[in-house]
């Protein structure tokens, strides 16, 4: 069997370091000269970081990642509102690991090319067109430098190329455009005091406007002497119109922020100083899309962003697309015939994913933000006297039985590798 993989992100790559293991021949095609990732923040919740472990890169990621013990809620005055542990520190089986997204791609990257060699990725190779054919594929690239353009055959072709994906465009030529969600994600990482433990994520904010910051690095966290390397995402109302199709990671300055969270200073945390530390800050339009009922047309398939796009407000779009990458590997090993593998992991991802995609445009830490603002007490007055806690545990716990990401369904579930069922 023979795959062709369109996008060297973290899905794609994952899906090819999953395959090749298994004895499946995959060649991965990257529109860009290079693989420049995002210098941001990722999250990995226990649901992926199994599927990492599985893949043999639990020891390296735990030397460069850090493990997040527990996410704090707090009001725009500072206030707790309540603390959820993560990871091993609550109960699961595997950590919640944030990192810098850069040294997660290239750490897949490192290990697939170590197995199928350089050759299996090609740099400059925009997807122009693909044509089935009986029993293969046929994938189209052009060189956007040179002009040339190249073909490539296969059993199977693989969009793993994000939320304006090419392969989707052509699945569904008459699809509305990405929906906006009435937010822009302003993000930055700084070195900045540590808060908290030093392992934690912190979630600040109201209705209107939300900020989370956590530590990223474990190699600099050793480094900084009593300092981390902070990444923060600020999370404002913005109307539609205000936007123009540049606006997608452009640099702004720090000072546009500075005025809306000026009054952040906690005994904690300073946010107006963490920002007007961070030398660049750029901001990102939320979009999602509405979930399809299909991503696979014959030999054609869809994972990640380009299958099922969906708002960053849980930390949950780069763990999508790891259990579909690990999902779709694991499909194709175990079925003879390529088409029946696509259609069990279309079986087992799409109706999962497509959940996830819903809860968070609702639920989530934007909900138990917005409860406690609609309790908030006058000046000087204790949260809890006014709080219902139950009421804003049980919107997490709803969030994470909805997404199947809780203690025990996650520490129940199989994984998907053939060597470890549990």
């Amino acid at each position: 069997m023979k795959v062709i993989i369109i996008g060297a992100g973290i899905g794609g790559l994952t899906a090819a370091l999953s395959m090749q293991q298994v004895g499946i021949k995959v060649k991965v095609f990257e529109a860009q000269p290079s693989i420049c990732p995002l210098e941001f923040g990722i999250n990995l919740l226990p649901h992926a970081s199994r599927e990492l472990s599985e893949l043999g890169l639990k020891s390296a990621i735990d030397d460069i990642a850090i493990r997040i013990s527990a996410t704090h809620y707090y009001t725009t005055n500072g206030q707790l509102i309540l603390s959820d542990p993560c990871g091993t520190f609550a109960g699961y089986r595997w950590p919640h690991w944030s990192m810098r997204r850069s040294t997660l791609q290239n750490l897949l990257l490192e290990e697939f090319t170590a197995l199928a060699g350089d050759k299996a990725l090609v740099y400059d190779a925009k997807l122009s067109n693909f044509v089935q054919t009986g029993n293969k594929v046929t994938a189209h690239f052009l060189n956007p430098a040179t002009g040339k353009i190249d073909k490539e055959e296969a059993d199977l072709l693989i969009g793993a190329d994000g939320l304006h994906s090419s392969i989707r465009k052509k699945m569904f030529p008459r699809e509305e455009k990405p929906r906006y969600s009435g937010k822009i994600a302003y993000r930055g990482i700084t070195i900045a005091p540590q808060f908290l433990d030093g392992q934690s994520m912190a979630v600040i904010g109201d209705t209107a406007q939300q900020l989370i910051c956590y530590p990223t690095s474990k190699q600099q966290l050793e480094k900084l002497n009593g300092k981390s390397l902070v990444d923060w995402i600020a999370f404002l109302s913005v109307d539609q119109s205000q936007l123009s199709t540049s606006d997608w990671n452009k640099e702004i300055s720090p000072a546009q922020l500075e005025n809306n969270l000026a009054s952040w200073q906690f005994n904690w945390v300073d946010i107006p100083q963490l920002l007007h530390s961070t030398a660049k800050v750029y901001q990102f339009p939320l979009y999602d899309r509405d979930p399809h009922r299909q991503w696979t047309f014959g030999r054609v398939t869809l994972l990640g962003d380009a299958a099922h796009p969906m708002l960053p407000t849980n930390s949950n779009g780069a763990a999508q697309a790891i259990l579909d990458a690990r999902a779709l590997a694991y499909a194709l090993a175990r079925c003879s015939d390529p088409m029946a593998g696509l259609e069990d992991y279309e079986m087992d991802r799409l109706e999962a994913a497509n959940r996830v995609v819903k809860a968070s445009r609702k639920e989530g830490f934007g909900r138990v933000l917005e409860i406690a603002a609609n309790y908030s007490p006058k000046e000087n007055e204790y949260l809890h006297d006014h709080l219902p806690l139950k009421e804003v545990q049980q919107v997490l716990m709803d969030f994470k039985n909805k997404a199947h990401i809780g203690v025990e369904q996650v520490n129940s579930q199989s994984s998907y590798s053939l060597d470890h069922q549990q």
